[in-house]
């Protein structure tokens, strides 16, 4: 079970301090897995076929992690943020 108050992300030992509330959906842990595994800016209909999700769903998504600060979106590439 995920604790209610931050999620930690298991991937290369990833710590997001991000409110639960905001990672409903959970398909957000999947983006933020992508992010990880390819350590590169990807362009968001790449993941948007990882996760499974379509474009426009996957733009929402991005949207509040890149207010959380965990992502940066330029020119339609998304990249993980450094802790």
């Amino acid at each position: 079970m995920l604790g209610k108050e931050r999620i930690v992300g298991a991937i290369r030992g990833l710590k997001l301090p991000i409110p639960y509330q905001e990672f409903y959906p959970f398909t957000h842990i999947g983006i933020v897995g992508v992010l990880t595994a390819y350590d590169r800016p990807l362009q968001i209909g790449f993941i948007a076929r990882r996760v499974r999700s379509t474009e426009a769903e996957i733009q929402q998504k991005l949207t509040v992690l890149q207010q959380a600060g965990v992502i940066v979106i330029e020119d339609g590439m998304v990249r993980l943020l450094g802790e």
